[in-house]
């Protein structure tokens, strides 16, 4: 009983009350962490995004300011002036000679420093050969150290173009800071063909304002050439202390992204290439910069569903305590009701609100449903009576007919005897069609009946066999009126093409496994399935002696026995039929009569 009482619990309103909060709570926490997923995959895409169209912008304007640096660089050497020039001081034999082409190379050289400055401040252009060393710089005073510059360039002999870059002091006046060198070397393959160095060097502040742009919101910066060496950096990079070969996997192509983790932090790194000369410009972002915004939106949404949950309590409260009592009342009275107890009892106090009108109505309703439950209960009993009583009014004026034509018959040939038993006959069937109006016969009255009426068939019908097998201890049971006889009629008017000596009818009943069976067979032509159909269906309507026909006996066991009774027909063509009432066992002293109940 306690089981069952707290399974109700949650099946009444204040316990769906609770059910709904929870669902509640629990989708708006779903949403919540689904939107908080969705928001961060969200925003890291478009941080992403934004970052790499930024660092792409800034790779432009790098690659197209060392793309100018190298053109410049490729120039100056392809310039047949400056190797002229060059050539003519290797050859110069006096002081004043090398002089003079030594002006000659600085005023042709200052058009390139001057195309040079006009982007970059303060740049620096140096010529260098093996032969005479420095050939030019472009600074007025403190000459570059020679020795510095040997050390720098070793690493680039051989034939053909060669390149490297890397930050340091400037070759001239130390405190102008450092600066970024591109160090061009050119050999010709001939043997013949010398060398020229050609270094180009740019201001750092020049190169970090033109990552400027990526360095305001802290991010690191660094510039890697094609072999993955570093040539400039600034700000933190996460991924540094990795071994080469794991660095040269991240980078394999053009650009890309990827995140580190590193002194307890993620990093977002974004990289793309330096066409030019095939660096990676790579910058380095941490993700708490990157959720800084959406980590602010997130504390704020916990908060704003606190608040709602709170909110949504106080209302589920408010409404628990404002229509639970007066629905719980209203739920019991309907259980009540629902088991048949019909005295309700009104509560004190109804409200005025729509709760309040539904157990008004509620309680009006169930006085109109008693009035109107015994209304329909008369009605039903006087239209089943009416209705019985109609169908066994009727009698059909065909077989009177032919009753009473057969009596005139017997009177012409002087068999009076038999004239008066056929009359005998006709008014004990005419008694129970009219005079008899209780719907319930016992088995032996209805035999009575059904001898009657073979009695008059035998005058229309010279020769034919009827037998019948009824148990004695089965006179006395209680059947519904008129269940036998209209199967019989039914077999001598559609059974048999011709009534003959071989023509056969038997009716038997016998009691079976707590039930009454009777049976009603013949010998005649048959039904196919389809007339079978019909009949079980009651659409086949032919009417008796009575006015009462197969689908009338079909309709009325079913009516007043229920599903668990039928009428089973069983036929053939050319092989007659089998017709089987399956009706329960009533015997005399159950006076129940289920048209009343």
């Amino acid at each position: 009983m306690k089981e069952r009482s707290k399974v109700r619990a949650w099946r009444t309103i204040k316990g769906k009350m609770r059910i709904s909060y929870s669902v509640i709570m629990i989708i708006m926490c779903g949403v919540l962490f689904l939107s908080y997923f969705a928001s961060r995959s969200t925003i890291e895409k478009n941080a992403v995004e934004s970052s790499m169209a930024a660092l792409k912008v800034v790779a432009e304007k790098t690659d197209s300011q060392i793309s100018y640096i190298i053109n410049l660089s490729d120039l100056i050497y392809n310039s047949s002036t400056v190797n002229n020039i060059i050539r003519d001081m290797e050859d110069s034999s006096d002081l004043y000679a090398w002089h003079y082409n030594y002006v000659q190379l600085y005023r042709f050289m200052q058009d390139y420093y001057d195309s040079l400055s006009m982007n970059n401040k303060d740049c620096q252009i140096i010529l260098w050969n093996r032969e005479q060393e420095i050939l030019y710089y472009s600074w007025a005073y403190d000459e570059p150290s020679k020795e510095e510059i040997r050390n720098d360039l070793k690493g680039l002999e051989g034939k053909g173009t060669r390149r490297y870059s890397g930050l340091r002091s400037s070759y001239g006046n130390a405190g102008k800071g450092n600066y970024f060198y591109f160090y061009n070397m050119y050999s010709g393959v001939q043997k013949e063909e010398e060398e020229l160095y050609v270094i180009i060097g740019i201001r750092e502040q020049d190169l970090q304002k033109m990552m400027r742009a990526l360095t305001d919101n802290g991010s690191g910066i660094m510039l890697m050439d094609d072999k993955g060496k570093k040539l400039y950096q600034t700000g933190e990079i996460s991924w540094m202390q990795e071994r080469e070969t794991e660095q040269e996997e991240r980078f394999h192509e053009e650009a890309g992204t990827f995140i580190t983790h590193a002194l307890h932090e993620s990093w977002l790194n974004l990289y793309t290439t330096l066409d030019a000369v095939d660096w990676k410009l790579v910058q380095t972002i941490g993700m708490k910069d990157v959720l800084k915004g959406f980590n602010t939106w997130w504390k704020i949404s916990i908060l704003c569903i606190l608040i709602v949950a709170a909110a949504v309590f106080v209302v589920l409260y408010l409404l628990d305590k404002s229509i639970f009592q007066p629905v719980n009342y209203l739920y019991h009275d309907m259980e009540r009701l629902k088991e048949g107890k019909k005295e309700l009892i009104l509560p004190d106090k109804i409200g005025e609100d729509e709760i309040g009108n539904l157990t008004r109505q509620f309680y009006e309703m169930v006085t109109q449903i008693e009035v109107l439950e015994e209304q329909r209960i008369r009605n039903e009993k006087q239209k089943r009576k009416l209705e019985i009583e109609a169908l066994q009014a009727q009698i059909n004026p065909h077989f009177l007919y032919n009753t009473i034509n057969a009596v005139k018959m017997l009177l012409r040939m002087g068999r009076g005897e038999e004239a008066t038993a056929a009359l005998t006959a006709l008014v004990d069937i005419l008694k129970n069609t009219l005079s008899n109006s209780d719907s319930y016969v016992t088995l032996g009255q209805e035999v009575k009946l059904l001898q009657s009426y073979i009695f008059i068939q035998h005058l229309r019908y010279d020769a034919f066999e009827f037998h019948m097998d009824i148990p004695e201890e089965l006179n006395e049971c209680r059947i519904l009126k008129f269940m036998i006889q209209p199967f019989i009629e039914n077999s001598f008017l559609h059974g048999f093409e011709e009534i003959t000596r071989e023509t056969m009818i038997t009716v038997c009943a016998r009691e079976q496994e707590g039930h009454l069976e009777i049976c009603i067979s013949d010998n005649g032509s048959g039904m196919e399935e389809a007339a079978i159909q019909q009949i079980r269906n009651c659409r086949k309507k032919e009417r008796g002696i009575n006015g009462i026909g197969i689908g009338n006996v079909i309709e009325r066991i079913q009516r007043n026995y229920g599903e668990d009774y039928y009428v089973d027909i069983r036929s053939r063509r050319g092989t007659g039929t089998r017709i089987t009432l399956v009706l329960p066992l009533l015997r005399s002293v159950e006076n129940e009569d289920p048209d009343c109940g």
